[in-house]
């Protein structure tokens, strides 16, 4: 057998385990961004959804509206009346802010990968985008209910 032919086999081996490891790492770097990025628009979803509960709980205030700028891309859904909600909500009416989906149901894709709070007497309402670059503002009225809805 040819030396320099068994030489060829041992490097090809070589280099295809290197590009495996190479592989794995970038997969590796990517997840770890992906999350990264994630668990700071749930930090942002919590913070916004603490704005929204405290002019809600504010017994003097009818009417507020409120600049959301994060978490961009995002979706803001009621969950009200009946129907299935995320489990976070208890059964209860509650306002989510998550990532929206297209052919999973989106209770659970909030309850895993959104926040949610409970608010009584929320009124339906059609989700809406927060927009990304600009101001998305939302007018919470808590006559006849609460009712939530985008400006």
């Amino acid at each position: 057998m040819d030396r320099r032919g068994f030489l060829l086999g041992e490097e090809v081996v070589k280099m295809v385990v290197a590009a495996i490891c190479l592989g794995f790492l970038i997969y590796f770097l990517t997840s770890l961004y992906f999350t990264k990025l994630h668990d700071e628009k749930l930090q942002q979803a919590r913070a916004t959804l603490e704005r929204v509960s405290e002019i809600i709980a504010d017994k003097d205030v009818e009417e507020a509206s409120i600049d959301m700028v994060n978490p961009s891309g995002w979706y803001v859904f009621g969950f009200a009346g009946e129907g299935l909600k995320p489990n976070n909500c208890l059964g209860k009416d509650c306002l989510c802010i998550c990532p929206k989906v297209l052919f999973r149901s989106q209770e659970k894709t909030c309850d895993r990968k959104g926040v949610c709070i409970v608010v009584e007497g929320l009124n339906p309402f059609l989700p809406f985008k927060i927009k990304s670059g600009g101001r998305t503002s939302i007018l919470i009225n808590k006559i006849n209910g609460i009712n939530i809805r985008e400006k």
